[in-house]
């Protein structure tokens, strides 16, 4: 099993030989794992993104926010440096952490609690038996609202490569089963709200989930002024089209007489 420094230096070689093409050239599977946060963000979110890596997802995060803040975590040093530099945000605090050694870190840099915590191709890379203490902790920091998003490679594919692309392996790098995630995510009260499997490159490559910590039904919050336009323009469009719609649908397929 690597240690802690292993790591750290693992993915400050990874800031120029992978992150940085990622931020030249793109990447579908972190730019569908942006989408999926953007669904559970609001104006108002405080979030708190794990393994950020170069900052590429709490940049993209942040333009969502008026008044909510990220807080952006991630071992590798060199990561954070080239997040600063690269990234100016007066929404975005980046930290250099080790989440599982050195989650004081953390409490003591949030001034509030989170709403959303993402981990983008994290979870993987840490190991499964530290999983409980992430979630215990998480628990801790969040709100009674709160979720956390996980994106990460599916079980299948993790597989695959082992068979035969062992040379992408990270680090660390486990096979994630859902529900060995369900049952410590339960222990520190968050519970399974969304799950799906993902194509990348292949089928079923990767896992979308989210947890939240309050399932019951609320009221939600009040969309922005853009999309109360948008539902507006739609309901306009609907009753325009209503006459159309009703001889395509029921008109045409009724018997005639």
């Amino acid at each position: 099993m690597a240690n802690s420094t292993e790591v750290k230096n693992f993915y400050n070689n990874f800031t120029d030989s992978r992150m940085v093409q990622y931020r030249l050239y793109g990447n579908p599977r972190i730019d569908q794992a942006i989408e999926l946060i953007k669904n559970y963000t609001f104006e108002n979110s405080n979030i708190l993104d794990i393994g950020c890596g170069i900052g590429i997802v709490p940049e993209k995060i942040a333009k969502k926010l008026t008044s909510g803040h990220i807080w952006a975590c991630d071992i590798s040093e060199r990561n954070i440096e080239y997040a600063k530099k690269t990234i100016i945000s007066e929404k975005i605090d980046f930290l250099v952490t080790d989440i599982l050694e050195n989650f004081s870190e953390v409490t003591t840099t949030i001034d509030r609690p989170i709403d959303l915590v993402s981990l983008v191709d994290v979870i993987e890379h840490l190991p499964i038996e530290k999983h409980k203490i992430l979630f215990a902790n998480l628990d801790k920091i969040t709100s009674e609202q709160a979720v956390i998003i996980l994106t990460y490679p599916s079980p299948q594919y993790q597989s695959y490569l082992k068979q035969n692309e062992a040379e992408e392996l990270q680090v660390v790098d486990e096979e994630i089963e859902i529900g060995d995630l369900i049952k410590v995510a339960s222990q520190a009260n968050f519970h399974l709200k969304h799950f799906s499997y993902v194509d990348i490159w292949k089928n079923n490559q990767y896992i979308h989930c989210v947890f939240a910590k309050n399932l019951d039904c609320i009221e939600q919050p009040k969309p922005n002024l853009g999309t109360q336009i948008k539902q507006k323009l739609k309901h306009y469009q609907s009753k325009i089209l209503l006459p159309y719609v009703k001889y395509k649908y029921l008109d045409r397929s009724s018997p005639k007489k």
